[in-house]
């Protein structure tokens, strides 16, 4: 299979002296996860999000001048390679010079399957970023900075009751939102996609591809939430299972 079967050809420029939040109401608006911004740079929802006690400021100020090609006739595999190896979740498509789309991890995860004999427990994380319902999202997007993840995986009392993910918390944003005084549950997802820890990384695959999801979490009966598998976590699996 070749990246130019999966690639999307939905890449939307912004320029860079646009607002954080004005991107982030493009991004929403658009429902997607990456601009391209004037001058040769990228900016994830992540980014942005990250920013959010600094909205007014410029798009350029969070962009990445680390802008990644890979050609359209390359295998989908490779694509994975390189992300896996560069650390990021998408590649431009094309020459170099000019874009003829992109291609993210969850097209990768939704293209490849990984091997039925590999378990969840086997390549989950086992100490998955968790928070609380009544914290503030200001609270969460910190947490997030410091482990350097997209979603937050909410509890009680032992048991998964949502996730929280930059995106929701985007949404916070557009909505003028002051984070401080904004709780989890108002902006959390509460239909939660899980797995148990001897589920096949392959259903875990399946999972993430029907319901367009970036984090499952791993829920054993009698233990509660024991970790977690994630959009990346998924990439290198799928990678390692292709040698």
């Amino acid at each position: 299979m070749k990246v130019k079967e999966i690639m999307s050809t939905n890449v939307i420029s912004i320029a860079p002296y646009a607002k954080i939040i004005d991107a982030i109401g493009v991004m929403l608006s658009n429902n997607i996860r990456r601009l391209l911004v004037e001058g040769g740079m990228i900016v994830t929802i992540r980014d942005l999000v990250y920013a959010w006690d600094k909205l007014n400021n410029s798009v350029s100020t969070v962009a990445t001048r680390n802008l990644l090609f890979i050609d359209p006739e390359a295998d989908v595999i490779e694509s994975a390679k390189v992300m896996t190896s560069k650390g990021v979740g998408s590649l431009l498509v094309g020459d170099g010079i000019k874009v003829l789309g992109i291609v993210t991890e969850r097209d990768v995860i939704k293209a490849l399957r990984v091997g039925k004999d590999i378990m969840a427990k086997d390549i989950m994380n086992a100490d998955p970023l968790t928070c609380v319902k009544d914290e503030s999202l200001s609270e969460v997007v910190e947490l997030m900075k410091e482990r350097w993840t997209r979603h937050a995986i909410v509890v009680e009392d032992g048991s998964v009751i949502g996730i929280i993910s930059v995106r929701d918390i985007a949404r916070a944003l557009a909505a003028k939102r002051d984070l401080r005084k904004t709780k989890v549950d108002e902006f959390m997802s509460v239909k939660v996609i899980y797995a148990r820890p001897d589920d096949t990384l392959e259903k875990v695959r399946e999972m993430m591809a029907t319901n367009n999801i970036g984090v499952v979490p791993i829920v054993d009966p009698a233990k509660g939430l024991v970790g977690s598998i994630g959009e990346r976590d998924m990439l290198a699996a799928i990678v390692v299972n292709s040698f």
